[in-house]
């Protein structure tokens, strides 16, 4: 008996094991789209939990229909790996960067794992499998540094010997990140909800962001009061008549670029989407902000963004290889403070718009 026991229990331990190993090799797990596998990020993991979850939670969505949105948080460290670093800037098209200067974009990306997470331990009385983003706020105060510690140049003092530079560490312990699933609005046809997520170190914040996103639920009966969307931009900045200097690019979502993007974000986080040969929203944000950067359009730090993204499923579904026209404002009189966006697809309506502005404060170190 005792020895069914223990074979039981080594099967039991090298049946995952030798899963994760078989399913190791991206191109194999790909290959099957409904086994989870360490290359997927923890989507397909996630879809299969949705798609559990209308089974095992019987008479639960009246039950919390009427409660708050659970403040649920995660925190962890952030690093961003060279190699992810690396696929992001060919991916995005990015030209001559350093890990010491990121792009205020490449966090918001990679941090979209995290969000299967925070989700994956909400309740909402409906399922999450088909939530998509609304909406983007990001706001950048300083640089993003990702080096790491032994990559971080130590500066002696001229006071300093050589056999005192053994005990000089430099002073970066990286970055702490902070999500908070913080809201939450019953819209007619649609649940709206934010997720905050901030970077700092021992100085303070660093970047933050304010993703909203939306799920499809419509209520039988009216048990909560609607609310209006947050989905929109600065009416006071879609009026200004300024910016004059306009600037139009094309670019376009090949499947090798897809597949880098993939491996280091959940593709256009949508998980509708997920699987399908389609060009992620977050991917054509990111090379928006990298043509911004080759036409010096991206205005100083401290940096605000803000994107919203189509409502209409059919535009937030753009076929791989399509050509998106981006399209960007500024005036030169300001000094590139201010710019506004716009991505387009075949002249239809816009799939993408935004601002990016420089915010009216200075970051002082002390």
């Amino acid at each position: 008996m005792t020895a069914w026991i223990v074979c039981l229990i080594f099967v039991a331990i090298l049946t995952p094991l030798l899963y994760i190993f078989i399913t190791w090799d991206h191109d194999l797990a790909r290959s099957f789209p409904a086994l989870p596998s360490p290359s997927d990020l923890g989507t397909r993991e996630f879809l299969w939990r949705c798609r559990l979850s209308k089974y095992t939670k019987w008479g639960w969505k009246k039950s919390i229909l009427r409660s708050p949105c659970p403040m649920i948080n995660l925190q962890c460290r952030f690093a961003l790996l060279s190699s992810d670093f690396a696929k992001l800037t060919a991916t995005l098209g990015y030209e001559q960067l350093k890990l010491e200067t990121i792009p205020f974009i490449f966090p918001q990306i990679a941090i979209s794992s995290l969000f299967l997470q925070i989700l994956g331990h909400s309740k909402f009385p409906a399922s999450v499998e088909s939530a998509h983003i609304k909406a983007l706020s990001v706001c950048q105060l300083r640089q993003l540094n990702m080096q790491f510690p032994d990559q971080v140049p130590v500066v002696l003092e001229e006071s300093e010997t050589a056999e005192d530079s053994s005990l000089v560490t430099s002073d970066f312990v990286g970055f702490q990140c902070l999500m908070i699933l913080q809201k939450k609005r019953f819209l007619e046809t649609e649940i709206e909800f934010d997720i905050q997520t901030d970077l700092y170190d021992e100085k303070g914040c660093v970047w933050q962001s304010v993703t909203t996103f939306s799920i499809p639920f419509k209520q039988e009966i009216l048990m909560v009061p609607l609310s209006k969307s947050v989905a929109q931009l600065d009416p006071q900045l879609e009026a200004r008549q300024d910016l004059n200097e306009k600037i139009v690019s094309t670019i376009s979502c090949s499947k090798s670029k897809l597949l880098d993007f993939m491996d280091v974000s959940v593709a256009g986080f949508g998980l509708e989407q997920y699987g399908r040969l389609e060009t992620p929203l977050m991917w054509t944000v990111g090379n928006l902000m990298a043509i911004l950067q080759r036409q010096d359009r991206v205005p100083k730090l401290p940096l605000l963004a803000s994107f919203v993204f189509a409502s209409e499923h059919e535009k937030r579904c753009i076929p791989l290889g399509k050509p998106l026209t981006c399209s960007s404002w500024t005036n030169k009189e300001t000094n590139n403070t201010l710019t506004k966006v716009d991505v387009s697809c075949e002249d239809e309506k816009s799939i993408v718009r935004g601002f990016l502005r420089t915010v009216g404060w200075n970051y002082v170190e002390t």
